[in-house]
């Protein structure tokens, strides 16, 4: 998906401008050659999310990394994760644990709005995924 599809899909939610030097919190979009792109979110500064060149990419890869720059985070990553879902740490690599450390101050069960446990989520790794 080429950044203009992106623009097309999403143009309604986002203001598209280009500044050359701003103060404020901005979000900068990048073409990368990386699978399906990622969001990094900055304290400082613009964050960043990479979109990618691949064609195979679609909309929905985009917009969770947007969310995840504008601060929305995976269910799995949830401190009640465990009542839901398991993490099967034997089927990863090591190094890759971290990428399921529970978020002690994220959202939980606790708050009415996220009771339930959404497993359709955008942001939730797939069954059968690279990160599931």
């Amino acid at each position: 998906m080429t950044l203009n599809k992106f623009k097309e899909e999403l143009g309604t939610y986002f203001l598209w401008e280009e500044v050359e030097d701003a103060d404020g919190r901005l979000i900068y979009f990048k073409l990368t050659n990386l699978a399906c792109g990622r969001g990094h979110a900055i304290r400082m500064g613009g964050s960043l999310v990479e979109l990618s060149t691949d064609d195979q990419c679609d909309v929905y890869s985009y917009l969770k990394n947007v969310l995840t720059v504008l601060g929305f985070t995976s269910p799995h990553l949830r401190k009640d994760r465990d009542n839901f879902v398991i993490i099967h740490y034997d089927n990863m690599y090591p190094l890759d644990h971290d990428l399921f450390d529970k978020c002690y101050s994220c959202i939980t069960s606790d708050d009415e709005a996220f009771k339930e446990y959404d497993y359709m989520s955008l942001l939730h790794a797939a069954t059968y995924s690279y990160y599931a």
